[in-house]
């Protein structure tokens, strides 16, 4: 105890200096100094500096917050006024770098060894005042300050709070800015060079707001950025610690000078929407205490650090999930605990979008018209994916549209029951599906789309709108050129629509004694459920304001409520069922974790949508639960360079270990046909895509039960791909060959087991070019075992052996997996003899029963004569 007591006493130090009147907290592994400066009769607080293990960085010119207030029920109407009234502090104060105000207010508060309060007084806003507090605490052990604010105003209740900057921070540069680099773990992962520079260098025809924020409202998978020096690796980590999604944007720009960066976080009031409207803006959000913690840590290493980082403080969060919030979950990054091992080790999804509103879909094998049957399709795309690997596992999620089209298309009355009722012979499909592609191999999700409605008048359709397109044309294509308003009884009403709907569906499976669903892969038409954007003035009805102001809780807590109802009334019938969220909008509600509560998820694993110009992309996909599979679908034909973009996309997945979904068409797109009647660009890459899925299938304990590691440095040559946003294409430098490394988890419980702690490299060439590589690892590798390349032609030992310094030949679109530590794969010797296994599969509980099944499996595909 007293060795407790010494040590406690030597990491937490306070010291103060009358003549400087400056205060610092030290745990030993971070410490922070802040100074209260006077000058003649006014002060400031100031923050000289925050220090971690390996550097320091100076704020000195960070005035800390900035608050919007403004006036609530202006003379033009509304509930709030539209600019703001008072910004605190303005302009003019902000230029210094700091808050001056009169000595007497700013003020210390309750001081120790690990608490810091820092009081600016008193502060007139016409007839109000408003009165700020900031702690600063420094625990024992944390690798930086925890910031948290509360503010008080008071007066004629004539304002009330709309936002606030907080943490405000102004960083110095670390040395040359061209060599610094921001990480935004958004969309896949994005890192800008140079973003002092570039900030300033955005086109006037860039609109998407991501150019310069990050998405609104601020997502759980969106909690950090992290800015750091390329040579020195030495960065600035800003991070929340927000476990109720809070409205919030986390923002990059520079200052005047245009060679500080300024990094923020901008907090909206979320007011409690059990209460009155104007009470609630007024008394119950950022007005009486800013609602989470936020963290400013100084850091040594990349991008993947600062993720580890993140992981761990959120693991070690002493806060309580709040159930019913829908957000997030504290405890360790597991695998989901809901999916039985035949889920898992599926490699592929394919989500195969039917004509719409059929009456019956065409099961015939053999059509005379010429046409591909819905049951030919999919057998041509599986059997083209899985020629070296006739064993695989698959998903076939059939796919239609929940509402949305033209009135020409569907009645008005009859929108959002896609005509009102499912294809009454889908169960037949299923089974014929499951027959044909090798029985308990192939599974079956549902999946379904929420739809859009267009109409001229928005009064009358607003019951059943969510998104009202105010351009009043065909859905366009990229998706972000709409211009929509959302609704909140729009999603009231197509939460009940789509809830009906599905439980059709699920039903007719259930019951029958045909296949069904194990996998409800859940749409919630992932780009609406954001923020409301109905009126918010005394004339809206209270109840269309059902969440958060500002906020789509609404959304969130009424989506996750029906679909636990939902998965509880179908788990009976179908034990291995479980739900996966769609996209990452639908994931940040947290939506798909039912049986499965164990996990928190810093990223939206999405790789490859919304590019934001000049950005480039990286997989952020290292901690996501593995049983949520980002989009490598063919495109529409408006969207440039789109071929090769998807390509990237299949890459990135494939070396951070994510599974593949592909989206097969019935309708005219470039995946529209059998696979040798696609164009040639998306033929290419339904090739590629089959090497990438015969990796998977060859080295599942690597590839879908591998513990990620820290991304290998890939010395390779780079390929220029085109990036569009504001009608203007960037070219950008990308690597030819992407490499991920992965470990054999301790619990890998296969039959023979795979060495636990083997570690897998893999690489892959997405380009068309042979391409050298060679690549570096910051970790131990174990004796080298085996390597296998992979590419158009078929599965290839690889002669030689693998080391971090040789030189590596990668023909075009191949992969490589080299093995570390001799794990078990699911492939024997490609020279072998022996070709495959078999075992006899009886018709149980009768023993007796005449009939019986012969399966056998082949390391690759070869023609095979079987005598009994």
């Amino acid at each position: 105890m007293k060795k407790s007591l010494f040590l406690l006493l030597i990491v937490g130090i306070v010291t103060s200096s009358h003549a400087q009147d400056v205060r610092v907290l030290n745990n030993g592994k971070a410490s922070i100094t802040v100074e209260r400066r006077l000058v003649q009769d006014q002060a400031a607080f100031v923050i000289r500096e925050i220090t971690g293990e390996d550097g320091r960085a100076d704020f000195s010119q960070s005035p800390l917050w900035q608050i919007d207030l403004r006036q609530l029920y202006p003379q033009n109407g509304g509930l709030m006024k539209q600019l703001p009234t008072f910004v605190v502090p303005d302009l003019a104060s902000l230029s210094k770098g700091v808050l001056e105000l009169d000595s007497s207010q700013v003020i210390w508060g309750t001081s120790n060894n690990t608490l810091l309060t820092l009081i600016w007084k008193n502060i007139p806003l016409s007839t109000d005042t408003l009165t700020v507090k900031v702690y600063i605490e420094l625990p024992s052990g944390s690798g930086g300050p925890l910031f948290n604010l509360e503010s008080e105003l008071s007066g004629s209740d004539s304002l009330a709070i709309h936002s606030m900057r907080f943490p405000l921070l102004v960083l110095e540069p670390f040395g040359d800015p061209a060599d610094d680099r921001l990480i935004l773990p958004f969309s896949g992962g994005r890192y800008l060079d140079n973003p002092t520079t570039r900030t300033h260098n955005w086109p006037d025809s860039t609109g998407d707001l991501q150019a310069t924020t990050w998405d609104y409202p601020g997502n759980m998978q969106h909690q950090f950025l992290y800015y750091y020096d390329l040579p020195s690796e030495l960065g600035i980590y800003l991070g929340c610690h927000d476990p109720k999604g809070n409205v919030k944007r986390l923002f990059y720009t520079t200052d005047e000078s245009k060679e500080r960066l300024i990094l923020y976080l901008r907090h909206f009031n979320g007011a409690n929407p059990d209460e009155d409207i104007r009470t609630a803006f007024r008394y119950f959000s950022l007005v009486d205490e800013y609602d989470y913690t936020c963290q400013v840590a100084i850091l040594k290493g990349d991008w993947q650090h600062a993720a580890d980082y993140y992981r761990q403080s959120m693991i070690e969060q002493p806060f309580v999930f709040e159930p019913d919030s829908g957000f997030l979950r504290r405890g360790t990054l597991l695998d989901r605990q809901d999916m039985t091992r035949q889920v898992k080790e599926n490699d592929v999804n394919i989500q195969y979008r039917t004509t719409p509103y059929p009456e019956a879909l065409d099961l015939s094998e053999n059509p005379h018209d010429g046409k591909i049957s819905d049951f030919e399709r999919v057998v041509d795309l599986v059997e083209f994916l899985y020629r070296d690997v006739p064993q695989a596992k698959v998903f076939i999620s059939p796919r239609n549209y929940l509402g949305g089209g033209m009135e020409n298309i569907v009645p008005t009355d009859d929108r959002g029951l896609v005509g009102g009722s499912t294809p009454t012979n889908l169960p037949q499909l299923l089974s014929m599906w499951r027959n044909r592609l090798g029985g308990n191999n192939v599974l079956f999700g549902f999946n379904q789309d929420t739809g859009n409605w267009l109409s001229e008048d928005y009064q009358t359709e607003l019951p059943r709108s969510i998104v009202k397109l105010e351009n009043l044309k065909p859905l366009p294509r990229p998706w972000r050129t709409i211009m929509g308003t959302i609704t909140c009884e729009g999603s009231q009403y197509i939460l009940s629509r789509r809830y009906d709907y599905s439980n059709q569906v699920l039903t007719q499976s259930d019951y029958g004694e045909l296949p069904g669903f194990e996998m409800i892969l859940w749409s919630g038409q992932g780009s609406l459920p954001k923020c409301c954007y109905a009126p918010a003035d005394p004339t809206t009805q209270k109840e269309n304001h059902n969440h958060r102001i500002g906020g789509g809780n609404y959304w969130a807590m009424e989506w996750r409520r029906s679909m636990k109802d939902m998965y509880q009334q179908h788990k009976s019938f179908r034990p291995n069922m479980f739900i996966a969220a769609e996209r990452g909008h639908e994931q940040m509600i947290d939506v798909s974790l039912l049986g499965g509560h164990i996990g928190i998820y810093p990223y939206q694993d999405n790789s490859g949508s919304g590019e934001i110009l000049m950005a480039q992309p990286i997989p952020l996909l290292s901690y996501m639960w593995h049983d949520y599979m980002p989009m490598a679908p063919g495109s529409f034909n408006s969207e440039t360079a789109s071929s090769i973009s998807r390509r990237l996309e299949m890459v990135q997945n494939f070396v951070a270990g994510r599974r593949f979904s592909f989206e097969l068409d019935a309708r005219n797109t470039n995946n529209y046909g059998a696979p040798e009647e696609l164009f040639p660009e998306w033929l290419l890459n339904l090739k590629y895509l089959r090497c990438l899925v015969t990796a998977r299938t060859l080295f599942p304990q690597i590839l879908v039960y591998g513990k990620f590691l820290h991304f290998p440095e890939v010395e390779t040559e780079k390929e220029f791909l085109p990036f569009v946003e504001g009608g203007r294409t960037e070219y950008v430098p990308i690597p030819k060959v992407w490499g991920g490394a992965l470990q054999v988890p301790q619990n890998w419980n296969n039959t023979p087991a795979g060495d636990a702690g083997a570690i897998g490299l893999v690489f892959s060439n997405f380009t068309t070019e042979p391409t050298q590589m060679s690549f570096k690892v910051d970790f131990p590798l174990p004796t080298f075992s085996r390597a296998v390349w992979i590419d158009t032609s078929g599965v290839h030992e690889y002669s030689g052996t693998i080391s971090p310094s040789q030189p590596i030949i990668l023909p075009p679109l191949s992969s490589l997996v080299a093995v570390f530590g001799g794990a078990t794969t699911n492939m024997t010797d490609p020279d072998s003899k022996i070709k495959f296994d078999f075992a006899l599969k009886q018709n149980y509980p009768n023993p007796f029963n005449p009939s019986t099944t012969i399966r056998f499996s082949l390391p690759k595909a070869e023609h095979i004569t079987l005598k009994v």
